[in-house]
């Protein structure tokens, strides 16, 4: 089975970030909140609880949130909302994100367009918005994502052509449009071709970005505790330091 350097990068990049949301200090990006704040994503699922999205927590420890140290802020580096039963549409603010390097929305009920603006996420490895209810072309812009690894926008309503401009994603090692409504041929770069790996690769990455993401948000919850533990280790309880231990 073959591993695209994706994966790889994916998995160090992660890693990298478990260790900085236990010891990084700093608040959340004020710009980044914001931008967060402003998706008003809804939970259109019954059986999944609301995002834990509160103006009064530091966003660096909202449900699907991945921060990086910049100075003396956190800045958002990764939001992986997978499955989470969320609707509405990618509003063009979520390009406020200015360091994000990861997005998975996929597995969703998000409507209308891929916005055009997306093409300023220029620090973007990973775009994943699979398995939505998107509609409309394809977006030049795209094309300016020129760190993209991996574009996912499968089982969408997408119509139109696949854009010529994309073989300037040198970078590109995954590209996926199945089941949309996409005619033409894929582009490929004269010297950096797009390696489409099988269905069983791709179904093994999706494997382990989710289990990595959960690994990700347990170890975050896990930090707080930490935190609370230490603040109140005169009069911690057992319990306390039960719960602790099992995150």
């Amino acid at each position: 089975m073959i591993f695209h350097r994706g994966i790889i990068q994916i998995l160090l990049y992660l890693a990298q970030w478990i260790f900085l949301a236990c010891f990084a200090s700093g608040a959340c990006d004020q710009v980044d909140r914001d931008a967060l704040l402003s998706l008003t994503f809804k939970v259109s699922s019954s059986s999944s609880p609301p995002l834990n999205w509160s103006d009064s927590t530091d966003c660096c420890y909202w449900e699907g949130v991945t921060c990086n140290q910049d100075d003396d802020h956190q800045r958002i580096v990764a939001l992986l909302l997978p499955g989470r039963g969320l609707s509405g549409v990618i509003s063009p603010s979520i390009t406020n994100l200015t360091c994000l390097s990861y997005l998975n929305l996929s597995n969703n009920s998000f409507g209308g367009d891929i916005p055009v603006e997306i093409g300023e996420l220029k620090f973007i490895y990973v775009l994943d918005l699979s398995h939505n209810n998107l509609y409309g072309r394809i977006p030049d812009q795209v094309s300016e994502l020129t760190n993209l690894e991996r574009l996912d926008l499968s089982y969408n309503h997408l119509h139109g052509k696949i854009p010529a401009s994309l073989k300037a994603l040198h970078h590109l090692s995954f590209f996926s449009v199945a089941f949309n409504d996409i005619q033409g041929v894929v582009p490929s770069s004269p010297t950096h071709g797009i390696n489409f790996s099988d269905w069983v690769d791709n179904l093994l990455f999706d494997f382990l970005i989710g289990v990595v993401a959960f690994i990700i948000q347990k170890i975050v919850v896990g930090c707080v505790f930490k935190e609370k533990f230490r603040a109140s280790s005169a009069t911690a309880t057992v319990t306390d330091v039960n719960l602790w231990t099992i995150l």
